[in-house]
């Protein structure tokens, strides 16, 4: 299986880290919260592994004054098994594709860019989708699920960003959001290649997450 978020990161931090460096090399004059600077920013999970902050391919952030900010989060996933017993056992086989994606645009404020700890809040919207198909076949039975999910959030975050380096810094950030779901389901069931049940189902749901504290890494160019 591709894994698309973990590509994308270090294609990311192959082109980014050079050109950091090239900033750190003149740190006197580079400000990273002056307007027009730029980042990107990478989430350190348990393991001290980075994926990216707002959305698991792409993290952007930019400046558009000493204290605000615009941030973009762009989420991909992407996943696919397919399992087969032996046909000792039984006739069996099951695949899955599962596919998503989201988008986040927030706004963000610092309420002291002076500071060496930098306070900051956020807030903006979020949108998603999610797409999976399972299949499972057994003898002359085949089942077939498809659902699919679009959901719009409201998020919004504070947290703390200290830099260690002119143009690197860590963050901490606490984030909740509220969440509509709307979900669509159908399920199809074949028996010697003769459709015998089809269901189709519409959900609509609500919820309001507290997603925790994450952790990060932001990298100013």
């Amino acid at each position: 299986m591709l894994d698309i978020k973990k590509f994308i990161v270090v294609l990311l931090l192959s082109v980014t880290l050079p050109v950091s460096l090239i900033y750190a090399q003149d740190s006197d004059t580079f400000n990273p919260l002056q307007k027009g600077s730029k980042a990107l920013q990478f989430q350190i999970t348990g393991n001290f592994t980075l994926n990216s902050f707002a959305g698991s391919a792409i993290s952007y952030k930019h400046q558009v004054s000493h204290d605000r900010a615009r941030r973009i989060g762009i989420s991909l996933e992407n996943s696919y098994y397919e399992i087969d017993s032996p046909k000792s056992l039984q006739d069996f086989n099951e695949n899955r594709l599962d596919l998503s994606f989201g988008a986040e645009y927030t706004w963000l404020k610092y309420t002291n860019p002076d500071s060496d700890a930098k306070f900051y809040y956020g807030y903006g919207p979020r949108v998603n989708t999610v797409y999976d198909v399972v299949n499972l076949t057994s003898d002359n039975r085949n089942a077939e699920r498809y659902r699919n999910t679009i959901g719009v959030a409201a998020v919004g975050y504070t947290g703390i960003e200290w830099f260690f380096k002119s143009n690197m810094s860590l963050h901490a950030e606490y984030r909740a959001s509220a969440q509509f779901n709307y979900l669509r389901e159908k399920n199809i069931l074949e028996v010697n290649g003769v459709e015998t049940e089809r269901i189709e189902n519409r959900v609509k749901m609500i919820n309001l997450n507290g997603d925790g504290v994450r952790f990060g890494l932001s990298v100013y160019f």
